[in-house]
């Protein structure tokens, strides 16, 4: 009796810790500022080292950072990322590390009757973004409320009077209405409580999805 009411104990605190790490991971901020890594289909603990100087060019209080070539963008430093624009859910195809989450939106898009495309996001296209959102194992989908962007401008300072012909980068801030829906707190459902396929309309495309994952996946 006694070890069974230890190995009850240890269910809810691990079920308590899950839920904590979901609700605390729910929103967070980006930044586009790395360039994308040369093996990204392989969990390769260079990685790790080659990663730590983007981290520090992080702008104060972001909470990952998105990496970019040219126009397109692939995935974060721990992360995969994910846009809705005009109502489809789009990802890099490629170049990206295949994360077991990243498979989870494709199946719950599937299950909710969402569009998805694989297609590289554009920077150029931020402003038709309805959501952003970001996945892995730990935050499982994280909404992105804040987002910083670059756009290059042709002048630059330099002691005081602005100097043309070169170029700057600029940082604009796009931000995302936070939506604390019933598709968000109702993540601890159960099975038989599935997201509709109309509840996305309603609460928003990433947290469906999230929803979706947690009650068919992870329960």
């Amino acid at each position: 009796c006694v070890c069974a009411l230890c190995v009850c104990a240890l269910c809810v605190c691990a079920l308590c810790v899950f839920c904590v790490v979901c609700v605390r991971e729910l929103y967070i901020s980006a930044q586009f500022i790395g360039d994308p890594r040369e093996k990204a289909l392989a969990k390769d603990s260079a990685w790790i080292r080659s990663r730590v100087p983007i981290e520090k060019r992080k702008s104060d209080n972001i909470d990952e950072a998105l990496l970019v070539e040219g126009d397109r963008i692939f995935e974060g430093l721990t992360t995969n990322f994910f846009v809705v624009r005009n109502g489809v859910v789009e990802t890099a195809s490629d170049g990206v590390l295949q994360g077991i989450m990243r498979n989870s939106v494709f199946n719950a898009c599937v299950g909710l009757g969402i569009e998805f495309r694989l297609r590289c996001p554009r920077v150029s296209e931020a402003d038709t973004w309805t959501e952003a959102f970001v996945t892995n194992v730990v935050k499982v989908v994280a909404m992105i409320d804040e987002l910083l962007i670059p756009r290059k401008t042709n002048k630059t300072k330099e002691g005081g009077d602005e100097k043309e012909g070169s170029s700057v980068t600029e940082w604009t801030r796009k931000r995302f209405s936070r939506s604390r829906s019933k598709c968000d707190e109702n993540h601890h459902t159960t099975k038989d409580q599935h997201t509709t396929k109309d509840q996305h309309k309603e609460a928003g495309v990433g947290l469906a999805i999230r929803k979706w994952i947690l009650q068919s996946e992870l329960l």
